[in-house]
């Protein structure tokens, strides 16, 4: 705010207003620190339900700001849930139908998640949208019929449908002048001019329909695109960095490697295809363990190994205590007891005790292979590879044990300069022991080339201006492309000097994932 804007802008932290010089100033809470004209304060703590009486009750805003508005989301993501919001916007929305903020500008550098209704809820915050927020159906009709237009499908019904919508669009722009397209209010009269409209001016149509949409006139989109653009007219010094996305899809060293995963992938299936018989639904978690086992060793060990005392726990809780194998004393018996017994476990303690027999010798085949392990080995390699030229590398996994254990095998392999960050924080190898850093020094480090390759867990797609770093490798994918899309932005940012990045997605061919 002070290097773009010239606003001398004070942050909340705890009880204190901190200037940009620095300097404190002690606030009896959060009521106090709204009082200043202009002041940041972190979306966890506005949110809260407890805090909403002082914002409520603070002179009005001109202008709300809000960044990282993609988590202002439903917390039920179902379509016809448009009641049941997530505490930030659930917030927006009373400040909106209060009054309190007679502005607001949403942001976000992450893209939306996989439900198309998600922009329209911001959009509502913003007290528009009008018809179009009448129910989702409303959003996709009008663009259902856009298509069809395109395609020449559309029926005279879907043309007045679309008339009658467009009637009520508020400021909608004008259809281009050479068209000559009658007016929506007469719906007959638009719909049979659409119906008949010739090949060589329905993409021109489309395109004005679309900037009739609500949605398009509140939002503003800046892509890479938009910073080729920038370069051409020469606001900016350089271009944006090109992206080298490779897929390393790789097989196992070792015919004992893929003996040992092809069993693990039979037991997952089995028990998906069992669980599922016996009610729909109730072999998801098995997903769980299919991730998991395309993460790491350590990972799916870890997955197999609470399998195992969840299937101890239904032995005990639902056997005579002359069934219960493998218990030791009365305080094991008391441990198993406690465990909360969730809906992927058996029914049936004859059925935990077979499927307990499977996971004791996948367990034992695992031990079996030792330090074998052919992705990471691989992806040692193309950590080499990426940072011969002197360049910093990401490496993003999903799981945080997944993390701890290639950050382990780095540190063997390359020696210093290795880094972790998770959402326990960053963490530096010092005198042989893993010492936390704060998510500041974890950046820092890396722009001062001390840090040649960090390993990360999805905690780091946010909120980390990791640009220093020049590759990235995705050592598992998230099954949601937005995550992956979140991964690579902390590299490929303004800021980012290097022409080119690297990208490299690990995938097995050996297991399904």
């Amino acid at each position: 705010m002070r290097e773009k804007g010239g606003l001398f802008v004070p942050r909340l932290e705890g009880a204190a207003l901190v200037w940009p010089d620095g300097r404190r100033q002690p606030v009896s809470g959060l009521a106090e620190a709204l009082e200043q004209d202009i002041v940041l304060v972190s979306r966890e703590l506005a949110r809260l339900e407890s805090n909403l009486p002082a914002l409520l009750a603070a002179r009005p805003w001109d202008l709300l700001l809000l960044d990282e508005g993609h988590a202002a989301r439903r917390a039920s993501q179902r379509e016809g849930e448009f009641n049941s919001p997530t505490l930030l916007l659930g917030l927006l929305r009373r400040l909106q139908a209060t009054g309190q903020a007679r502005g607001m500008m949403i942001l976000s550098a992450t893209p939306m998640q996989t439900h198309p209704w998600e922009p329209w809820d911001l959009l509502q915050v913003l007290g528009a949208g009008g018809l179009f927020l009448s129910g989702f159906h409303v959003v996709r009709k009008f663009y259902e019929s856009v298509a069809k237009l395109k395609s020449a499908t559309l029926t005279q019904a879907e043309a007045m449908a679309l008339a009658d919508i467009l009637a009520v669009v508020q400021d909608r722009p004008s259809p281009p002048s050479d068209l000559a397209l009658p007016e929506p209010s007469d719906a007959e009269s638009f719909a049979r001019a659409l119906c008949f409209l010739p090949h060589d001016q329905r993409d021109q149509v489309a395109r004005w329909l679309r900037a009739c949409s609500p949605l398009s006139q509140r939002m503003h989109r800046n892509t890479r695109a938009t910073l080729r653009r920038y370069y051409e007219i020469g606001l900016l010094g350089r271009p944006p960095p090109r992206r080298e996305v490779r897929e390393d899809a790789f097989d196992f060293d070792t015919e004992e490697e893929r003996d040992v995963y092809e069993a693990v992938r039979h037991y997952i299936d089995r028990r998906y295809a069992e669980l599922e018989n016996q009610r729909p639904g109730k072999g998801f978690v098995m997903t769980i363990y299919r991730r998991r086992a395309a993460s790491s060793p350590v990972a799916l060990r870890k997955s197999l190994e609470r399998r195992a005392l969840g299937l101890r726990a239904v032995i005990a809780q639902r056997a005579f205590e002359d069934t219960v194998p493998d218990i030791e004393d009365a305080q094991d018996l008391e441990d198993l007891l406690n465990i909360k017994l969730t809906a992927g476990l058996p029914d049936t303690p004859a059925e935990a005790a077979g499927e307990l027999e499977q996971v004791n010798e996948l367990l034992s085949r695992l031990d079996a292979l030792g330090a074998m392990d052919t992705k990471r080995d691989r992806l040692t390699a193309w950590v080499r590879r990426l940072t011969a030229d002197g360049r910093s590398a990401l490496i993003f996994t999903s799981y945080t044990d997944t993390m701890v254990y290639l950050r382990d095998a780095l540190t063997g392999a390359i020696g210093n300069g290795v880094a972790s960050y998770s959402g326990e924080g960053g963490a530096f190898r010092e005198n042989g022991a893993w010492v936390y850093a704060s998510k500041e020094e974890v950046t820092t480090a890396l722009r001062a080339g001390r840090v040649r390759v960090l390993v990360c867990t999805d905690a780091a797609s946010e909120g980390l201006n990791l640009q220093a770093a020049g590759a990235l490798i995705n050592s598992d994918l998230p099954w949601n492309p937005s995550r992956v899309e979140q991964r690579i932005g902390r590299i490929d940012r303004i800021g980012q000097t290097l022409p080119v990045l690297p990208i490299v997605n690990s995938c097995r061919l050996s297991i399904s994932t």
